[in-house]
């Protein structure tokens, strides 16, 4: 699914994202491969790298993603997209 898509999807007009830096989102990624029976750490990179593409600034520009959510904490992060929802009216499915 493309960023364009998924705005449509679970977004509003103006779409917001998590942020997290590269270096905890590897690590995080990281940990939960280190927990499966048969880690795959290439598959891992493969995935980190291709979201680096996905994800990239201009294509969350292109997405009209103006509203950014740092996902440092938990339960901040939560507050904050609920509020942000809330204050924007909610989401819009299927748009």
């Amino acid at each position: 699914m493309s960023l364009c898509q998924g705005r449509r999807t679970i977004g509003t007009e103006r779409s917001g994202k998590q942020v997290l830096d590269d270096g905890e989102r590897l690590q995080r990624a990281l940990d939960r491969e280190r927990k499966q029976d048969e880690p795959k750490y290439e598959e891992m990179c493969r995935r980190f790298l291709a979201d680096a593409v996905d994800f990239s600034e201009e294509k969350i520009k292109d997405a009209r993603i103006e509203r950014t959510f740092v996902n440092d904490d938990l339960e901040r992060c939560i507050k904050e997209i609920a509020d942000y929802i809330r204050t924007e009216g909610g989401v819009m499915y299927g748009d």
